[in-house]
Parts: structure tokens; C-alpha cells; sequence
């Protein structure tokens, strides 16, 4: 019998691969259906796992349909022997080690959240000058992973402080909520990207609830605007966009997001939730980005800085936390100094 390795998630299409079979038959045996224009997936109680709790699980395409192990292992058992290749939970170990060797008192800790495929890891290999994206095992985000970026740049402000950051990677796809969850709620900010030719999604708006309703600072970032920025919006020299064209690119879903936001804040206001108040006079910025071609992540880097006035208020937030709710042992902490 064949022998293949498995990851904790796997995308229909590689797993079809293994099966030597079409994935459409992959997803017809697993229980995927094609529904008004979706690919969905009822999990009964009486089959829910840790890995895939019970619920309806929704994506736009094929390639975005996941199978935990546990289901690809019992697909796969009367042609293929499998075994788990647990490497996305050994990256996070690692990752969480460097983070927590470099990082100092007045550590931002930023969680960075979206829908699948909205542009949160390569953001972050642009950011960190790295490429986590083409080495992810599986080709997806499955955990977790934090990172240390330092802001040395000069265009930062003085008075915009820290210049450190440990920016937190997440998985996007539905059935990671609660990695998303706890990631959000141990953050200092969270840093919501929405992609410039998706909108706003079904986890856009699970993690606006979620933050809306816990007192969660957010920052929203407009990705992918290359594709919405027209070859007469460059400068001639350096092929880049002013400022002025990608904000007007980004207005639409700007207004849209900031519309959501505020809706969001009012239900948990509704719901006596402690910090919704305060975040609802705030008002909520959006950075116009591309990262694969640089475009904005200056721009990003010095707006999601918190200003003076709302630091009391991170380092009251931060004793607050408990260490222990933190996905990678590091705690949002600030200097009252």
C-alpha cells in the first residue's frame, strides 16, 4: 500500500492528488455540495471533531475546500496509508521562539486578520522582507505565527511610538474562528485586511463582531489595489501611484467598512460591552495597500502606530490580558515610561 503525509488541513484538490481520483468525486464523498453558487459543508454534532466543529461551513471556490485529517485519513484508508505532518505546529514553536528572544516591553502586538485569500501573509513577507507565503505547507495558513518587525524608518514620527512590532499572522479559511479568536484577543490592535476585488466576507465580519464587542483597536488595510489602479494613475518614473489614486481606488470599500464598523459598534454598545463606547468616537483609519508592489506599506506602518492619546488606554488594556490566553506566549505589554 502507498504511504503519503498529510497536514492537519488539506485542500480538497491535493488531496485528490494522494487519491489518485478528480476532486469533484473528493468533495461528493467528503460531503462537500455545490449550493447557489458556493461549495458547503454540514457537520452534524454527531460527526463534529476539534479539528472541524459542527456548523456550516461556506467557500467561494474549490480550491479554497478544506478536509482535516482526521477525514482524509478515514478517505484514504482503503488505498493509502497516512500519517500527520505536523509542520505548521512546529513552524508556530519556532516562530514563537524568536518572537519572545526579541521582544521588549514596548512591544505592539498586532494581529493580522481576513477572509482566505485576502493577502494577510504576503503583507507580512513585505513587511519582514521574507516569503512565508510560498513555503506554507499545504500552500495555507494553518496557525498562528508571530513575527517581529522593527519600524527604524525616518518617515516614522517621533511621538508615534513603539517602533516594534510583533505582527501575528492567521489562518483566514472558517473553520480556524478560533485561532482567530484567540489571536485577536490577545492583540494590542487588530489589522483587518479586506481585499480590493473580494469585499468585505464572511470572516470580515466575524472578526469586526468579535472586536467590536471585546474594546478591540482595529486598522483597516484595502489590498490588492493594483487591480483596481489603471496604468494612467502611475508616474512615469517609478511605476508607482500617488497617494491621492489609491485612497480614491479604496474609497468605495473604505466607506463600506467604515459603515460595518460603526453598525458593529453599536450592536455591542447595545450590549454593554466596556470598551464598544470608546471605540465608536474613534474614528477608524483605512491604508490603501499593495504589497507585492510596495505600494502604501509606509503609509500602513505609521498610521497602525498608536498616537499619544490612546496609549493610556493600550497599557491599561494590556495589564488587563492574561498571559495565558496567548496563542504563542507572548503578552501585549507596554512601558508606563
Amino acid at each position: 500500500m502507498r504511504e503519503a503525509s498529510l497536514l492537519p488541513f488539506t485542500r480538497v484538490r491535493e488531496l485528490a492528488k494522494v487519491l489518485r481520483v478528480k476532486p469533484r468525486d473528493a468533495l461528493r464523498s467528503l460531503g462537500w455540495r455545490r449550493e447557489s453558487g458556493r461549495y458547503t459543508l454540514r457537520v452534524p454534532p454527531a460527526e463534529a471533531s476539534l479539528r472541524m466543529p459542527a456548523g456550516v461551513y461556506a467557500v467561494r471556490s474549490e480550491g479554497q475546500c478544506l478536509v482535516p485529517y482526521e477525514a482524509a485519513a478515514a478517505l484514504a484508508a482503503d488505498r493509502v496509508r497516512t500519517r500527520l505532518d505536523d509542520r505548521p505546529s512546529e513552524l508556530l514553536r519556532a516562530a514563537s521562539a524568536r518572537v519572545l528572544a526579541g521582544a521588549g516591553v514596548e512591544t505592539l502586538v498586532v494581529a493580522v486578520l481576513a477572509h482566505v485569500d485576502h493577502g494577510k501573509t504576503t503583507l507580512l513577507d513585505a513587511l519582514l522582507g521574507a516569503d512565508e507565503a510560498s513555503r506554507e505547507p499545504g500552500g495555507i495558513t494553518q496557525s498562528v505565527r508571530p513575527s517581529l518587525l522593527r519600524l527604524p524608518h525616518p518617515a516614522l514620527p517621533p511621538d508615534r511610538y513603539p517602533h516594534t512590532l510583533a505582527m501575528v499572522d492567521t489562518p483566514g479559511h472558517q473553520v480556524f474562528t478560533g485561532m482567530r479568536a484567540a489571536a485577536s484577543d490577545s492583540a494590542d490592535l487588530a489589522l483587518v485586511l479586506v481585499a480590493a476585488d473580494a469585499g468585505v466576507q464572511a470572516q470580515t465580519r466575524e472578526v469586526l463582531r468579535r472586536c467590536a464587542r471585546l474594546g478591540q483597536p482595529v486598522h483597516f488595510a484595502v489590498s490588492k489595489l493594483d487591480l483596481l489602479v489603471g496604468d494612467r494613475d502611475l508616474r512615469v518614473g517609478d511605476r508607482t501611484p500617488d497617494a491621492s489614486a489609491l485612497h480614491a481606488a479604496a474609497a468605495p470599500l473604505a466607506a463600506e467598512l467604515r459603515s460595518i464598523w460603526r453598525a458593529e459598534i453599536a450592536a455591542a454598545t447595545q450590549s454593554a460591552a466596556s470598551d464598544a463606547a470608546r471605540l465608536g468616537a474613534m474614528d477608524v483609519e483605512v491604508s490603501p495597500i499593495c504589497a507585492p508592489r510596495g505600494w502604501g506599506l509606509v503609509e500602513l506602518q505609521v498610521a497602525a502606530l498608536p498616537s499619544p492619546s490612546h496609549v493610556p488606554h493600550l497599557i491599561a488594556r494590556a495589564h488587563a490580558l492574561s498571559v495565558s490566553r496567548v496563542p504563542f506566549s507572548l503578552g501585549p505589554r507596554y512601558t508606563t515610561t
